[in-house]
């Protein structure tokens, strides 16, 4: 994966968490999954830079 790649994904959490807190009674479902895909995209960031970093 390349940062736009990341980029991308976290835009797509983002465009997708504002327009669930836009409904009066979001789905704290869909929260939940939104947050575990914010910790994800988060830990797949850690591994790729660590992965990078050793290379060097």
């Amino acid at each position: 994966m390349t940062s736009t790649d990341f980029d991308k994904i976290a835009k797509a959490i983002t465009n997708t968490y504002e327009l669930i807190r836009l409904d009066e009674q979001p789905s704290e479902t869909a929260l939940e999954m939104l947050k575990e895909a914010e910790i994800s995209l988060n830990e797949a960031k850690s591994y790729v830079l660590t992965k990078l970093q050793s290379i060097s």
